[in-house]
Order: C-alpha cells, then sequence, then structure tokens
C-alpha cells in the first residue's frame, strides 16, 4: 500500500502534444502511449494510479519521486521535453 503524505507527495502530470495535434486519435496510438507508460513504471519503480489518454494530451497520477531533490514552484516546463516532426 503507498501512503501519500508531504514527505510522500502525488504528482498530477499533465503531457500536451504540440500545437495541440490530436497524436493520440487512434485506438493504436493509445494503446501505444499505454504500453510506454507501463514500460517506464516497471523500469523505473513508480506507482500509476490513474491516466487518461485524450487525442491531444494525457493525464497521470502518479506517486513522487523517493529522494525528491527540490520542489518545483510550476509544472509548466520552459521548453518542451521531446519534439516530433509530422
Amino acid at each position: 500500500m503507498v501512503t501519500i503524505s508531504r514527505d510522500s507527495p502525488c504528482l498530477s502530470i499533465t503531457a500536451v502534444a504540440k500545437d495541440r495535434l490530436p497524436i493520440f486519435h487512434t485506438h493504436a496510438l493509445k494503446a501505444l502511449c499505454g504500453r510506454a507508460l507501463d514500460e517506464a513504471r516497471a523500469s523505473a519503480g513508480f506507482v500509476i494510479f490513474a491516466y487518461v489518454i485524450m487525442p491531444d494530451h494525457l493525464h497521470i497520477i502518479t506517486n513522487g519521486p523517493a529522494n525528491p531533490r527540490g520542489r518545483c514552484a510550476s509544472s509548466r516546463a520552459s521548453a518542451p521535453a521531446a519534439s516530433f516532426d509530422t
């Protein structure tokens, strides 16, 4: 069982496609994203409490890192983590 507390937070993550391109509009692409999330979860050892995949973005609720190095004032990144050409 996982306990959520100040020392062991729960994180809500939203990832949005550039220009809100509907990259997850097909079942095959949603399934691929789900498998990638499961592989990341298994290899990094974190818990995914819930996730939802929408046509142009996804939401994930997960546990926080075991040893956080600091707190962020904002969850918004100043630059994209990855870029895909279409």
